[in-house]
């Protein structure tokens, strides 16, 4: 239901105009369209007043929204930096009892004019940011409380940059998995664990700032990693076998 509302250049009306006017139109669509969901306006800039304003129309004069929709562009920050917009956002949904709502991030990129990494960062930082954006993203709040969904905005304004291979690898190992707590960190390692779609335990790891030594437990028999190939590749450890670990994501596995 409409694009950022909470800017002018997108709506000058009120909330409350803004709600008259889908609050017949919703019934329309699901009678007319079968499985339809609708989102709610979804806001960008971390707007948690507009989005307190909206929920507490659906709340007092009748719900429209099956899920929570917001934009959180990356911008110049890290995705760890970044989260702290999207835990902010969540949480908004939450304190105005929406906790068992969905939520998605239904726009994203980079800088949210070039749609491009920041050339502060080396072309191997941005690959691994967008693993790491959606990774964390995804395991927020764990047992199916992170995203339901995280659309990258005007893909092609990075497709001749090797993302591709990333993303796919990245959705090889995410695809049907969930995560079972959110990813937390050790100063710069971080941590997220999660149940592969297979049935294995498994944990994604990386350091933000570089490459450092990192030991795992004993259960971890090898590690998936991205090597710029569609799939990326496997390595096999031995229990406890310290390897290095960077900005780029690696998932250990247990094999069972």
């Amino acid at each position: 239901m409409w694009n950022e509302g909470n800017l002018p250049i997108y709506w000058t009306g009120t909330t409350s105009q803004l709600y008259d006017m889908f609050k017949p139109v919703i019934p329309i669509i699901r009678n007319n369209i079968p499985g339809a969901i609708v989102s709610t306006p979804p806001v960008c800039g971390g707007d948690a007043s507009w989005m307190t304003d909206w929920m507490t129309l659906e709340n007092t004069r009748g719900r429209l929204s099956d899920y929570y929709g917001i934009h959180v562009y990356l911008r110049t920050y890290t995705p760890e930096t970044r989260m702290g917009m999207v835990e902010r956002m969540v949480s908004t949904k939450n304190a105005n009892g929406w906790t068992t709502t969905p939520w998605m991030n239904t726009e994203t990129n980079f800088i949210n004019t070039t749609y491009t990494c920041s050339a502060e960062y080396t072309m191997e930082d941005c690959r691994t940011q967008l693993v790491r954006w959606h990774v964390l993203q995804y395991a927020y709040q764990g047992g199916g409380g992170g995203a339901f969904q995280v659309s990258w905005y005007h893909w092609q304004s990075i497709s001749s940059g090797g993302y591709d291979t990333y993303y796919y690898t990245m959705m090889q190992w995410l695809t049907g998995a969930t995560f079972s707590a959110s990813c937390t960190n050790e100063g710069s390692v971080w941590t997220c664990p999660l149940k592969e779609a297979g049935g294995n335990t498994a944990l994604i790891v990386w350091n933000a700032v570089g490459d450092s030594d990192y030991t795992p437990g004993t259960q971890y028999v090898d590690y998936k990693m991205f090597n710029g190939t569609y799939g990326g590749a496997t390595v096999n450890i031995s229990p406890g076998q310290a390897t290095t670990i960077g900005l780029s994501p690696i998932m250990l596995e247990t094999g069972k």
